[in-house]
């Protein structure tokens, strides 16, 4: 989550959450409530690539940074299956969702503009 005295920067405002909020608890909670999302995963790779992607990205700023090798791998089989999920929820309930892993920064570029 984004610091609270942040979420006022954007109009209506704004959260970023990584993986809590479910396709299907916004759709029952959330949506028609003056509030949009839009979801970044990482399903089409697997969790060893997201591995490698993850290292190469790491910065001592990531709470991730000072994992083991061990802690990361499973992190990121975490985070691929889960993104799985996410994937299918947002198909399910037709909303946006971004594949980050391949072409990172295209993607979050091309976000900015929608």
């Amino acid at each position: 989550m984004l610091k609270s005295e942040e979420y006022d920067e954007f109009e209506p405002g704004m959260v970023a959450d990584v993986v809590q909020l479910l396709p299907e608890h916004y759709v029952k909670h959330l949506a028609g409530k003056n509030c949009d999302i839009i979801y970044f995963i990482t399903s089409d790779v697997t969790a060893e690539e997201r591995f490698a992607l993850h290292r190469k990205y790491d910065t001592k700023k990531d709470y991730t940074y000072e994992f083991t090798d061990e802690e990361m791998r499973w992190h990121c089989n975490y985070v691929v299956e889960h993104s799985k999920l996410l994937k299918r929820q947002c198909e399910e309930y037709d909303l946006r969702f971004y594949e980050t892993a391949k072409e990172r920064e295209r993607v979050f570029k091309e976000c900015m503009l929608n």
